[in-house]
């Protein structure tokens, strides 16, 4: 460009931007969206740092999964540390995951897991893990989804064919402190 046509580009650039930008720089204001629900959305996430032992085939009742630490919560709490309790009418995915430990023994033993809404057993909610070794581990992550009313809450319950059978918190030589149970519930509609 010649510095002939630098000017005249400058000149009605100006002309332009004087008239037509100057009341245009930020547009006009366009339609309200729909309002944001996360403010909304019932969550929580938590753990355990206690080493749990699971109840064996002869007791009377399963071990209940139970909490030490709240990672966050919305519209969710813990109640009497085991009941993931809901404040809210919705549908929830639930998940849990523990570290399974086997102290002693050679032979397989199977530990099973299930959830509980209000203190009933969920039908067809249960689940198998086999444990082969002594000092075997295992690290089953479960998801599940339900509907819950504001006021219901859930609980996993955890039952094995022998005494021999932990859900334990180590400190392992790489990484962070591992929990024994790490559990999370979250409002998906």
């Amino acid at each position: 460009m010649s510095a002939g046509d630098t000017t005249a580009y400058r000149r009605a650039r100006a002309l332009v931007c004087d008239n037509l930008c100057a009341s245009a720089t930020t547009g006009p204001q366009g339609p309200q969206g729909v309002p944001g629900s996360i403010g909304n959305t019932a969550l929580g996430s938590y753990y355990s740092t206690d080493t749990l032992n699971v109840a064996g085939p002869l007791a009377a009742n399963p071990t209940i999964m139970s909490y030490t630490d709240t990672v966050v919560e919305r519209l969710v709490s813990v109640v009497d540390s085991t009941k993931i309790t809901v404040q809210k009418t919705a549908i929830y995915e639930a998940y849990y995951s523990v570290q399974i430990h086997r102290t002693s023994g050679g032979s397989p033993v199977y530990v099973y897991i299930w959830l509980r809404k209000n203190g009933v057993n969920v039908p067809d909610t249960n689940g198998r893990v086999e444990i082969n070794s002594n000092n075997g581990d295992s690290l089953p992550i479960v998801p599940y989804v339900l509907s819950l009313n504001a006021g219901d809450y859930i609980e996993f319950a955890v039952q094995a064919t022998e005494t021999t059978v932990q859900l334990l918190t180590t400190t392992p030589t790489i990484g962070p402190r591992i929990p024994s149970i790490i559990a999370a519930i979250k409002e998906i509609g």
